[in-house]
């Protein structure tokens, strides 16, 4: 026999498991077993009785030997379970081969027996019969291990065929070829049942690991999953869905109505509930449309969505959403309400300013009170922060207990807050109205065990007489308050026209800062951030500076609040911005450019980031050689917006670390690259700011944070950063602010750090 039919024949190269399953077929046919072992034993039998002859006794002790251990290895293998025979499967082969093959060769030798001449007719036809019998179950009972049958048909066949042959009469030498082709049909038999049941298996057995897989798949899943049939029933549950609802896998629920039910219970959903809601799951669960819809069960928010499909029958998702709608709640929440206190924050306030202007139409008075606390700093300072968040939680408690709809209460943020009244309710005076604030305010607090007292200023501007504009009114009540608490602490103040000088002279800077864009007045000039392990810069900061032709350098804090209060903060900040970019190309690849970006730019331009995206593509600097830096107080009002620079690549930057109030969560809640600690902080000798700073670097290093601390300008000051492992570092000791042609030789140089520093960093 070639190779390869000896191949196909022993079942050689078959996985394991199929030929076990086909093993196991040669045990599955009881009937035809036990029939075949009765047939060979009743005809040497007869054949005795009908001729007396003790050779046929010969044979039916041998065939009763043989049909013996085959029961005993039929029983043992039933017995034994499916795992055990799986596992020795080619041992069962062999000993059922054994017994298979010489059972069937007796029965060969037998029917050779019966053809002998001195028996009569009757006992010949016996042992054909006995045969032909046991040839025709062959191919079907044993078709899973063909080569078993080739051994069984040789053993029954050639006997017989020896025997008619050697009676040397043609008639017999038909009946011999009669058995030959008896033979090759059992043999072809046998090979066609062997590939359909050996294709069946394998079919079955990539059935079977489809299903696996596309079970584990189910049961992995983030949500829950369940398909139902046409009628309603359902087919498919995965665990997800069954752990979300706890459902039982020993009674799992069998349609969507059962499913809704079950889901109802778990949950413990009110009696009276139940049937809507489980009248409304079937409705869409069952439905012919895409259907998605949301219930609240218990404490959890469920999305459920349902997928008709082609065939009939639904694919229904459930998704547990309470956490991505508290998150969005927080977000929206967040967007709107200053995190501290809960009042209405700057970009909020702004809003229902506008709106209120807009609605009053001069039909009624609209008062805009500007508030700041006074000798807030000095409860800062020395209580510590939490005990200034601690004060201006009860401080915006007391002035929303003055609040009604007719009045809205904002922290626009520190110490200052804002209160629109709208209207100013009759028989009530703006100012009457502000110094009840300040009375409320000045009353004292407990704060942290301690009695506390502090007092406020206000600013009043009213419309439509000092302004039919927000921001204008904004303006003229901070002008109030400016004058208010130059004449004396606890007054409210309102704005009157001799104020407008202040105001025209902020004017005259607006004019002159238009100018000043236009005519090559304004450039940049560059701190380093120096990395101190390396002597080498980082970054630098881009500072703009102004130089007037009539009043020299003129100062940022005294235009930029100008050009913020202006709108030209837009274009100034542009200008900046694209000079830096343009600037930053002349640098080292590994030096970045830092640039501060007012709040006020956001508001001014919604599409700052898209033109921010554009300075960089038309300059050709790479985004990752950017930095954006913003103040803590702006980073909740823009940090909405800023998700497409960091997508971008764009580096986001935290300045003046420490001077707000909700700076770790600003950590925790947003994406910040590097922080910058305010250089009110650097003070030798001052154990609470060290222990603050030493916090923010260890917080810094386990949140993979840049740290860089402003306003070193000593050595000392320097080893101290350098003792806590503060590596960049951004003050006078290494260079005051400069212009381009200036610091460029110290980005292109390195700077002699001494060794004690070096060893203190290491």
């Amino acid at each position: 026999m070639c190779p390869g039919v000896a191949n196909r024949w022993s079942g050689r190269g078959l996985p394991p498991d199929i030929h076990a399953d086909l093993v196991g077929t040669l045990f599955g046919t009881v009937g035809s077993f036990v029939s075949g072992i009765v047939g060979g034993l009743t005809v040497p039998a007869l054949a005795w009785f009908r001729t007396g002859d003790d050779a046929f006794l010969l044979c039916s002790a041998i065939l009763i030997a043989f049909s013996a251990m085959r029961i005993a290895v039929f029983v043992a293998h039933r017995r034994g379970g499916p795992e055990a025979w799986r596992l020795r499967a080619t041992q069962w082969e062999i000993a059922y081969a054994v017994g298979g093959v010489g059972f069937m060769t007796t029965v060969g030798v037998l029917g050779a027996m019966t053809l002998d001449g001195r028996h009569d007719p009757i006992t010949a036809l016996y042992g054909a019969v006995s045969v032909l019998g046991c040839a025709g179950s062959l191919a079907g009972r044993n078709a899973g291990r063909p080569l078993i049958v080739v051994a069984q048909s040789l053993g029954l066949f050639v006997p017989v065929t020896v025997a008619l042959i050697l009676r040397l009469d043609p008639w017999y030498w038909g009946l011999a070829l009669i058995l030959i082709l008896v033979l090759t049909s059992v043999l072809s038999t046998t090979k066609f049942l062997n590939v359909v049941l050996v294709s069946a298996l394998l079919a079955g057995r990539e059935s079977r690991h489809r299903g696996q897989q596309l079970g584990i798949a189910l049961d992995s899943m983030t949500h829950g999953l369940c398909m139902a049939a046409s009628d309603g029933s359902i087919t498919v549950l995965n665990q997800r869905l069954r752990d979300a609802f706890d459902l039982s896998d020993a009674a799992p629920p069998a349609t969507l109505d059962d499913l809704a039910k079950s889901i109802a219970a778990s949950c413990d959903m009110p009696a009276e509930t139940v049937e809507p809601f489980a009248a409304t799951f079937h409705r869409y669960a069952g439905g012919r449309e895409p259907r998605h819809w949301t219930e609240t069960l218990g404490s959890r928010i469920f999305l459920f969505r349902s997928q008709p499909m082609e065939s009939g029958g639904s694919v229904v998702v459930v998704e547990d959403v309470t956490e991505a709608r508290r998150s969005a709640q927080q977000i929206e929440y967040l967007a709107h309400f200053d995190p501290l206190t809960g009042l209405v924050n700057r970009y909020q306030f702004h809003q229902r300013l506008g709106l209120a202007l807009t609605a009053a139409a001069a039909r009624h008075d609209i008062a805009l009170l500007a508030i700041d606390l006074d000798r807030f700093k000095e409860v800062n300072d020395t209580q510590g922060h939490p005990a200034g968040d601690a004060l201006l939680r009860q401080v915006a408690q007391r002035l929303e207990a003055l609040s009604d709809p007719s009045i809205i209460v904002a922290r626009f943020g520190g110490d200052e807050f804002q209160i629109l009244l709208n209207p100013v309710p009759p028989g009530l005076s703006a100012e009457t109205f502000a110094r009840e604030v300040i009375e409320r305010i000045s009353e004292p607090y407990l704060v942290e065990g301690q009695a506390v007292s502090i007092g406020a200023s206000i600013g009043i501007a009213i419309a439509p007489e000092d302004g039919r504009d927000g921001d204008e009114l904004l303006r003229r009540a901070d002008m109030a308050l400016y004058g208010a608490k130059a004449l004396s602490r606890g007054t409210a103040l309102r704005f009157t026209p001799d104020m407008d000088v202040v105001l025209h002279r902020r004017r005259q800077t607006e004019r002159e800062l238009r100018d000043a864009l236009t005519t090559g007045q304004i450039t940049v000039f560059y701190q380093p951030m120096v990395d101190i392990r390396t002597g080498r810069v980082s970054a630098c900061e881009a500072l703009v500076r102004w130089h007037h032709p009539e009043r020299g350098l003129v100062r940022p804090d005294d235009f930029i609040p100008v050009a913020e209060e202006c709108g030209l903060i837009a274009d100034l900040g542009l200008f900046v911005l694209r000079r830096a970019c343009e600037d930053a190309l002349l640098w080292p690849s590994d030096v970045r450019v830092s640039v501060n970006v007012s709040p006020r730019q956001f508001l001014l331009q919604r599409d700052l980031v898209d033109r921010i995206l554009q300075i960089l593509a038309e300059t050709g600097l790479p985004p990752q050689r950017l930095e954006i830096e913003l103040t803590e107080s702006a980073l909740l009002e823009t940090n909405t917006v800023l998700s497409g620079l960091v997508e971008a690549g764009v580096r986001i930057s935290l300045d003046d670390f420490g001077t707000g109030y909700s700076s770790l969560s600003y950590l925790r809640l947003f994406t910040i690259h590097k922080i910058k600690i305010d250089r009110s902080f650097v003070r030798i000798g001052d154990p609470a700011s060290l222990a603050i700073i030493e916090a923010v670097a260890f917080i810094a290093r386990t949140l993979d944070i840049e740290l860089v601390v402003e306003g070193v300008e000593t050595e000392d000051q320097l080893k101290i950063m350098a003792e806590r492992r503060i590596c960049l570092i951004q003050g006078y000791l290494f260079s005051r602010p400069k212009p381009l042609r200036d610091i460029l030789p110290m980005l292109d140089g390195t700077l002699d750090i001494s060794a004690s520093i070096l060893r203190a960093v290491a």
